[in-house]
């Protein structure tokens, strides 16, 4: 298994999910967020889920046992203007052995999604 994260197995889901968060087709009442993770065994990422319930919905997805990331929209209260927030979780339930390439697939992931 290479120790880079793959991500080709599920490409085209992956930038679809992403584009869907920076360009809705309608903000009102498209998603404002995704979460990734990766398929089990492999370091292949895929999308986990997708919602429009913002921040409280996508805080609900996260599991202690894995690594994930989410991409969401938010809209800054003051300006009016759409916000873009990355997050990355790794939970207090993954093993070790994950948890030394977390720093790695972070940046990884981070890039992928600019």
């Amino acid at each position: 298994m290479s120790l880079q994260v793959n991500f080709t197995a599920h490409g085209k889901e992956l930038k679809a999910a992403h584009e869907a968060i920076l360009r809705p087709s309608d903000p009102k009442k498209g998603d404002n967020w995704v979460i990734f993770g990766y398929d089990k065994g492999t370091n292949g990422l895929k999308v986990l889920g997708q919602g429009n319930g913002g921040l409280e919905e996508l805080q609900e997805e996260f599991v202690d046992g894995k690594i994930q990331y989410a991409f969401t929209r938010i809209v800054d209260p003051y300006s009016q203007l759409n916000k873009f927030v990355f997050i990355a979780w790794c939970g207090d339930g993954v093993p070790e052995s994950r948890k030394g390439l977390f720093n790695t697939h972070l940046a990884d992931v981070a890039e992928f999604l600019k």
